[in-house]
């Protein structure tokens, strides 16, 4: 489950946001940790938000919005996220700001491989139908990160579940 809001989730309670997640069948959450190079207001700091979810016995990544305008910083804070210990995973949530920019793509997933790693999870998470954005520079996120996590919005979209993971399937394939 992504938490994108810490304090919209059961007012923040660390128990209560633990016990949905395993009733609804979940081992785990990504939760967002900066905005850009930049933390994001969670009420609590993203460490804190790590800690309790897993003395619940819950796995935790972290993930963040990156726009890649200032690539250095957000792989800082990246590597802060990581490094804090508390992210089982790191998830990159990347979009339109990288379109025709490999170069950028390129240089921020190298940081981050070589900051966290080789065999550190990375995922990077982008486009709902990746067939509408064929000038996202998926080989470099692909070269550098453990897989991905697509985003699928079939409800959004209106359309049907099937229909929709059919296109994801076939297009991360």
């Amino acid at each position: 489950v992504w938490i994108w809001n810490w304090r919209r989730c059961d007012d923040g309670d660390p128990a209560r946001v633990a016990e949905r997640l395993k009733a609804a069948g979940c081992r785990g959450a990504l939760v967002k940790a900066h905005d850009g190079p930049y933390w994001f207001d969670q009420g609590r700091p993203w460490r804190e938000i790590g800690r309790a979810l897993k003395s619940f016995g819950l796995k935790v990544a972290g993930w963040a919005y990156l726009y890649g305008r200032d690539w250095p910083g957000e792989a800082q804070r990246a590597l802060e996220t990581i490094g804090y210990g508390e992210a089982d995973a790191y998830g990159l949530d990347v979009e339109s700001e990288f379109k025709h920019r490999p170069e950028v793509a390129e240089a921020l997933c190298r940081r981050l491989r070589e900051g966290a790693g080789p065999d550190y999870p990375l995922y990077y998470s982008t486009f709902a139908i990746a067939r509408y954005h064929r000038q996202f520079p998926y080989a470099a996120f692909e070269r550098y990160c453990s897989g991905a996590l697509p985003q699928v919005y079939w409800n959004a979209f209106r359309w049907p579940v099937e229909q929709a993971l059919g296109w994801t399937y076939e297009d991360y394939a």
